[in-house]
Parts: C-alpha cells; structure tokens; sequence
C-alpha cells in the first residue's frame, strides 16, 4: 500500500528490526553481542594458531631432514611460513575491533505500572540512534514516544518518558553531558 522506494518502507521496516531487538533484550542478555564475540574470539584463536605454525615452520628450517621432507611433498618451508604469517594477518582483520553492545539493557525491568520495562527502554534508545542518525540530529521525543506506543501497545507513552528513559543512568554518562554546558576554570 505504501509507495515504493519511500521513506515510509524503512522506517517500518527498522522500527520491525528495533521491536525484534528489544523483545531479545527482554531475558537482560544481549544475545547479539554474545554471538559477536565468540566471532571475534574464534577469527583470534585461528590467527594464533596459524601463527604458532609459521613458527613451527621457522623453527623446521633448521633441521633440512624436516625442511626436506616438507620440500619433498608439499612445499618449502620458507614458503609455508610466509602462508601462515599471511592467513594470521588475514585473520586479525577479519575479527577487527572487540564487538560493542548494539543495545542498551537496562537493569531493571519493572515500575509501579508496567512489567518488561527492559524491552521498552531498549526499544526507545534504538530509535531515538536511528532518529538521530538517519532523519535529524535532534532528538524527536515525541516521534519516539509515538514508534515506542504502536510498538508495544499498553504502555501510553509521552516524549517526558522518553526524555527520562534516555538520561544517561551513570556517573560517568552524566558527567559527559553537564560537562559540554558548563564553561571551562581558566
């Protein structure tokens, strides 16, 4: 029904991907990040383990019976040690940088009123990044609110809540933000 190619389809389309997200952030695990890093992890193994062959084959280009042999029926071991020490490399990249959460979950996940408070503030911090990022810089709490309420019915959000949900909840996190309003000591 909507028109091809509008912004409409994306939008439906993340907020489907910010609920499917936040639903996961439900159980307090970011199942997400865990697969990411075993990713990570595992590409870090494999590059020490090449390593750790090409440093076998150095160490067998001392003894000719063993460079021999591996002349023999594969390849040298000059050329071997060069094909690990590329395939770690290779490998390092692939794993590049140590995986960050893609969702904030909070800890608690009840009020007075409602229960499953943890898939609601994951889902408002998901689409106040893809507000920020894909439409405007500014922060849109209303439109927010309005996505959070269509996404999980019952709640009766307003842009105060979402004002409040995204406050950043530690020490560290408010220093950040009141430290860009207050005027340098000279």
């Amino acid at each position: 029904m909507l028109p091809p190619k509008a912004a409409y389809e994306t939008i439906v389309r993340e907020a489907l991907f910010m609920r499917e997200t936040a639903e996961s952030a439900q159980s307090g695990i970011d199942f997400t990040l865990r697969e990411r890093r075993q990713y990570h992890e595992r590409h870090l193994d494999l590059a020490k383990k090449s390593d750790q062959l090409a440093d076998y084959y150095k160490w067998a280009t001392g003894y000719s019976g063993i460079a021999n042999f591996f002349n023999r029926f594969f390849k040298p071991v000059g050329e071997l040690e060069d094909f690990h020490r590329r395939e770690a490399e290779i490998l390092r990249r692939r794993a590049g940088r140590p995986p960050n959460s893609s969702v904030r979950i909070s800890r608690q996940d009840r009020s007075r009123r409602h229960t499953g408070l943890r898939k609601v503030n994951a889902f408002i911090d998901l689409a106040h990044r893809f507000i920020r990022d894909w439409i405007s810089a500014e922060p849109d709490h209303e439109a927010i609110a309005i996505l959070t309420n269509i996404a999980f019915p019952g709640y009766d959000l307003i842009a105060d809540d979402v004002r409040k949900a995204l406050r950043p909840t530690t020490r560290r996190g408010r220093k950040q933000t009141s430290r860009a309003l207050t005027a340098k000591k000279s």
